[in-house]
């Protein structure tokens, strides 16, 4: 009769539907969560790289008019505006993790794209500031070193030895003769 009763609740247990909807969504739940958000990281990282182009513009504009030159302007200051525009979307945090490097060229064809990192880390010997004279060919380049939140997508974003994602934007132009 045990075997009888247990065999009974058994199949009771397993033709009963309630609480389906919810073991269904715990199956679910963990993928979709990281997926949103997997997609809301990437969304910021998209963020910061349109917010650097933008601080680069601004930044490049000002040693192409010759602003930088003519005030006097050093690579910390350069670096603190270009912070200020990072900052007037989102707050990040540049001390540390922004890095600015301007070089100037005798002609557009002599212009190198290297890459900054080395053993993935960030050669800080290959940064420079020159923001040069009228009509010279400058490279300005930003780094920014972002934080790459959500788990599991480390591998797939970080392009650095820590975990992080080096963004970077270029600005490549003739000064004009101020």
């Amino acid at each position: 009769m045990t075997a009888k009763v247990s065999r009974r609740r058994f199949f009771s247990f397993v033709k009963n539907r309630d609480g389906a909807a919810a073991v269904e969504f715990a199956l679910v739940a963990i993928p979709l969560f990281w997926m949103i958000f997997g997609m809301i990281e990437f969304g910021a990282m998209s963020l910061v790289q349109t917010t650097l182009d933008n601080a680069v513009s601004q930044a490049g504009r000002e040693i192409r008019t010759g602003a930088v030159q003519s005030g006097g302007i050093t690579k910390v200051q350069l670096e603190a505006k270009v912070c200020g525009h990072l900052n007037e979307i989102m707050s990040l945090e540049c001390d540390g993790n922004l890095f600015l490097d301007v070089d100037r060229f005798d002609s557009f064809a002599n212009v190198g794209n290297g890459s900054p990192l080395s053993n993935g880390a960030l050669d800080m010997g290959q940064l420079g500031y020159t923001p040069g004279g009228a009509s010279e060919v400058i490279l300005v380049r930003a780094y920014y070193q972002w934080q790459v939140f959500t788990p599991l997508f480390g591998s797939i974003f970080a392009n650095m030895s820590d975990g992080k994602r080096l963004v970077v934007s270029s600005m490549l132009f003739r000064n004009e003769p101020f």
